[in-house]
């Protein structure tokens, strides 16, 4: 079989690649080791009729997605409270809704601050207007241009507000913005769990231009994330693109020093005329796919680089619920029992600390996490009568990790972690609880600008996986930038 152009992996980029390069005119074969696709969007049933999504669990981008991937069968429901702080005391928590329920969280955080709150629907107006900014720097590679363009701009969209951006770090505007420390406890969680650094310089920027933009901005699928891959799988198949499932890449073919296919896992060559495109790792590429003596030396060094910069993993726990949490905090903010996310195990800045320190030192964190149920919203993932509960947790990264380590975890983070969330929500059971182990993705990037980020030294082989701008998350942008580049140095090829 030849095609203009292989995909190796069916996940969200995969697939979305696959839908647009074939909108530019190109066949395509998308070919994938497991026997469905999805990668880490997908669905599981850990207990007789409860749906859990073990990795990706939210879709935040659907007014940024690329054009060529709507998908007008998917279903998603976008939870009016959207993210809160439940604490241990009782003490009133924070939370926040939607953008077109302003005022809901107004007058929650007026309980706390009338200044603050005040300050919050401000700052968070003006952050919902950086959309198509945020739109134009996603889809496009990274140049130092496009970055200090996007700066600009959010620099403009809050003057007055704040003082010189670039510079400082995003604990340090939160605290010059917000005097309330279980407000500031609960932004600083949500930099965090958008992938942002607090105390790095330019945090401000990422903080004012990024985390405040995505805030409340988080749907969920209904039958779980396992519709969306669905639905997108239909967008890639319906667009005439070849998804080959059971059949992983075990190699790369060569003509010369180009790269010209694949050679599956059951011995079939899947010959491309132009390009072979990875999605997967970059050392699942760079070290699997690849034998060591292909591995360019600029490559082998951007690997080098990679594997030693620093980075975390989040781990997820599903528990069958025989009731929905009460938050002893809700006693003072009722909308906290309907929160889509709510975070629970942290009473003050000082854990954000402890915890960032345990994993810079590759410990294990205490019990803390950000806690969902799902049910609340769709009945379906859960039999009546019960909920589906999850939670996710920053751990330390994997590869510090022996397996006989994960073994232990699995044996008993749950349990641990429930207890927990019981403190926080007393009368809480659950019937069940399973661990599901790291995502087999990158939570790092490449540091590379321009069409780099999307190229190989290697002739032919190109990169569209997580690791590639911007990185994780379901927004199809490391697709869209790679397609982009591909289209281009193919119409360079035959011109």
């Amino acid at each position: 079989m030849t095609f203009d152009v292989v995909v190796v992996g069916a996940g969200h980029n995969g697939l979305a690649l696959a839908a647009l390069l074939r909108r530019a005119g190109l066949t395509v074969a998308v070919v994938e080791r497991s026997a469905s696709t999805g990668g880490l969007a997908t669905t599981v049933e850990p207990f007789p009729g409860h749906l859990h999504n073990p990795h990706a669990n939210y879709l935040s981008y659907q007014d940024v997605m690329p054009a060529g991937l709507e998908l007008p069968g998917l279903r998603t429901v976008v939870p009016e409270t959207q993210h809160g702080v439940a604490f241990a005391d009782g003490r009133p928590g924070v939370v926040l809704h939607r953008p077109d329920l302003a005022d809901r969280t107004h007058r929650g955080l007026s309980a706390l601050s009338r200044t603050d709150a005040d300050t919050y629907r401000e700052i968070k107006a003006r952050a919902d207007t950086l959309t198509p900014a945020v739109r134009t720097v996603l889809h496009q590679p990274p140049t130092r241009e496009s970055l200090g363009t996007h700066a600009a701009t959010v620099t403009a969209t809050f003057g007055g507000l704040v003082g010189p951006l670039g510079g400082g770090t995003a604990s340090a505007v939160i605290d010059d913005l917000f005097t309330t420390p279980d407000l500031r406890l609960l932004l600083r969680l949500l930099t965090i769990e958008l992938g942002g650094a607090l105390d790095e310089p330019g945090g401000d920027l990422s903080f004012l231009g990024f985390t405040l933009w995505m805030i409340g901005r988080r749907a969920m699928p209904l039958d779980g994330m396992r519709s969306y891959s669905a639905a997108l799988t239909e967008a890639a198949t319906a667009a005439g693109a070849h998804v080959h499932l059971s059949t992983g890449a075990e190699s790369l073919l060569f003509d010369g020093d180009r790269v010209t296919g694949v050679r599956s896992t059951g011995g079939e060559r899947i010959h491309a005329r132009h390009a072979v495109v990875s999605t997967l790792t970059l050392e699942q590429t760079f070290t699997g796919l690849l034998p060591d003596k292909r591995l360019s030396v600029a490559d082998r060094l951007a690997l080098d680089s990679f594997q030693r910069a620093p980075t975390t993993t989040i781990v997820s726990q599903a528990y069958a619920l025989t009731t929905p949490p009460r938050y002893r905090s809700a006693r003072h903010q009722p909308d906290l029992d309907r929160c889509h996310q709510t975070f629970i195990g942290y009473e003050s800045t000082d854990d954000i600390t402890e915890h960032t320190q345990d994993l810079d030192a590759g410990l294990l964190p205490r019990p803390r996490g950000a806690v969902r149920v799902n049910s609340l919203w769709d009945s379906l993932q859960a039999p009546t009568d019960s909920h589906i509960g999850a939670a996710d947790t920053h751990f330390p990264d994997p590869a510090t990790m022996a397996a006989e380590d994960w073994k232990q975890v699995a044996s008993t983070f749950p349990e641990a972690l429930l207890e927990v969330w019981q403190t926080a929500a007393p009368g809480l059971k659950a019937t069940a609880t399973t661990f599901s182990g790291p995502g087999d993705n990158d939570r790092k990037m490449l540091t590379r600008l321009g069409k780099s980020q999307y190229r190989t030294a290697i002739p032919g082989l190109y990169l569209a996986g997580t690791a590639t701008y911007p990185g994780g998350g379901v927004h199809a942008a490391c697709a869209a930038n790679a397609a982009g580049v591909i289209v281009e140095d193919i119409q360079h090829q035959l011109t």
